[in-house]
């Protein structure tokens, strides 16, 4: 799927390419007055043409350097020839004045000086001779996608990056011609272009003729064509036959709006530009015992080193936020990953450390809080609220004393099992879905409906990776008999009880994960799911603790069938 500015302008370029009925719009149309507007606004909008092609319509880019055209050579540029993208980068020469064969690089041939030295920002192939489903690729120039951390994601026809927050985001779009499209389109968010023209020191030149005919034209005759006309930062030449056709050719120079960092530097400065960029959060100030309202500016606080002097908060001063502030990050786990401590958005930021209190709350450091967009920074604020608790235990071994905690999260224990067994490869459960390990969350809040996706994501890592054909191998090779319409915990049941024949309730705490499982997750208005979760809330005090009870008792079943396993081995 092609970005909205993207098929916005291979709209517009069918639309203006479209051959008016009335005669005096034909008129009109053939003078290309609309088309050059259009070229004009584009010069100036977020979304570049790098190259088009319709039914009527052409027009490519050249990068050259800067010097070249400041003054610009127009008469020299007006003769360009063959700037097009199919054509190859570089290629052998040899012959003439030349001695053996050297390798050309640039646009040799463009029929001009000024653009010979120049470079396209992408080219189409053809395998010729090839006979297969696609013949044609087209290939971004790499100096260009390479300094912009850009790749092809075929899905969205575009070279993409990851954005501030996570999400993808089409930089370079390019849409190939098709039965459903006449047009083919490459463009290009004009920022990513000026950061490189800028710091490349080049300008953009882009070339276009616009072939504008009616149906009853058959060829040119002897018409003058004008002299070239200084447009606004374009010159063209035209050519006109009234009431039949129009050509339009010429040249367009663009420069960079301003003169631009690399994305690194400005990226990572971005929060030095203005006070706006700074979130208040209510802290405890423990240095000074108090609860205080302090920003994420670093002037608000200090460190141990630079301390002396000053009355001001430490930046490992704790904020408290209610659980509910993770919820927006368990909603899309294909962009962020929730470790135990620590939180990060893919290709984006990072919250370096978090955990949970005995009352339940979220808390972390307001120098990690800094580290954050000020969107997240934003997010974080609308839960902020006094402690009902301290930090916890694991926090205050570890980020205070700086000593290692031998606390262990239940639910870290039970992945640390599950990757020995997939780094093993051992034959009685498989990995289900690579990302299964890290999808699995702790409960926070009071929500049912999180709990629910916790037993979800907790079933579909653990049950679901059992493979029932090697357990019943292990059961065949042991002489046991089983029916065939057992599932894989009946199975191992079977296999557990072959040894102890009284123990007939040995794994039922994964069958209790798989009863919640289709229980809640799609039924949690039902009358049963409404039992389990309060069960879960009297017997425990609350799903956290509820869900770290289970995945405890699930270690301790799955370290019952690995034993169960090598001992008939």
């Amino acid at each position: 799927m092609h970005k909205y500015e993207h098929k916005n302008i291979a709209t517009k370029i069918i639309d203006l390419d479209s051959v008016p009925e009335e005669p005096g719009e034909f008129s009109k149309w053939i003078q290309a007055k609309s088309h050059l507007k259009f070229l004009q606004a584009n010069a100036g909008d977020d979304e570049f043409i790098v190259y088009a092609s319709g039914p009527a319509t052409y027009i490519n880019t050249i990068l050259i350097p800067r010097s070249t055209v400041e003054p610009p050579d127009i008469k020299d540029l007006m003769r360009w020839n063959g700037c097009n993208p199919f054509r190859s980068r570089s290629s052998y020469v040899s012959g003439g004045d030349i001695k053996g064969t050297t390798i050309e690089d640039g646009l040799w041939g463009s029929g001009t000086r000024s653009l010979d030295c120049g470079k396209l920002l992408f080219y189409i192939r053809s395998f010729n001779g090839w006979t297969g489903l696609k013949n044609t690729s087209v290939e971004a120039l790499q100096e260009f996608i390479h300094i912009q951390g850009l790749h092809w994601v075929e899905e969205q026809s575009a070279y993409c990056r990851l954005d501030d927050q996570g999400e993808l985001e089409p930089v370079f779009s390019i849409t190939t011609r098709s039965r459903a499209q006449d047009v083919s389109l490459a463009s290009l968010d004009r920022e990513t272009l000026d950061e490189y023209l800028s710091i490349a020191n080049l300008a953009a030149v882009r070339v276009f003729e616009f072939m504008l005919v009616g149906g009853a034209f058959t060829y040119w005759t002897d018409y003058d064509t004008n002299e070239y006309t200084d447009y606004q930062g374009s010159w063209y030449r035209q050519k006109l036959m009234p009431g039949h056709a129009g050509l339009t050719r010429g040249i367009q120079i663009v420069q960079p709006f301003d003169n631009y960092a690399p994305r690194s530097l400005w990226y990572s400065d971005r929060k030095k530009s203005s006070k706006n960029d700074f979130v208040d959060f209510l802290i405890f100030d423990w240095r000074n015992e108090r609860m205080v309202q302090v920003s994420t500016d670093p002037a608000e606080t200090t460190n141990y080193f630079e301390a002396e002097g000053n009355n001001l908060p430490f930046d490992i001063s704790p904020v408290f936020f209610d659980p509910e502030v993770l919820s927006k990050y368990k909603a899309d786990k294909d962009r962020y990953e929730i470790e135990t401590r620590r939180l990060t958005c893919r290709g984006a930021w990072e919250l370096r450390t978090y955990d949970v209190n005995e009352a339940g709350q979220v808390h972390t450091y307001i120098c990690y809080l800094r580290d954050l967009p000020i969107r997240e920074q934003l997010h974080w604020a609308q839960f902020n609220e006094k402690p009902k608790a301290s930090i916890s235990e694991r926090a205050y071994t570890t980020d205070i004393e700086g000593k290692f905690s031998d606390i262990i999260d239940p639910l870290d224990q039970l992945r640390g099992l599950l990757r020995r067994w997939y780094e093993g490869e051992v034959s009685w459960w498989k990995l289900a879905d690579e990302e299964s390990i890290r999808r699995v969350c702790t409960p926070l809040t009071s929500s049912r409906d999180e709990w629910a996706e916790a037993f979800l994501d907790l079933n579909k890592l653990v049950n679901e990776g059992f493979v029932v054909k090697a357990i019943r191998s292990e059961l065949n090779r042991r002489g046991i008999d089983f029916d065939k319409k057992d599932r894989s915990l009946n199975l191992l049941e079977r296999l557990w009880a072959a040894d102890d024949p009284a123990d007939h309730g040995v794994f039922s705490n994964l069958k209790s994960i798989a009863h919640i499982r289709s229980k809640t997750k799609g039924h949690a208005g039902t009358k049963d799911a409404k039992v389990l979760a309060a069960a879960a809330i009297q017997e425990h005090g609350s799903f956290r603790q509820h869900f770290n009870a289970v995945c405890i008792a699930t270690v301790s079943e799955l370290e019952l069938i690995e034993r169960l396993f090598k001992d008939g081995s």
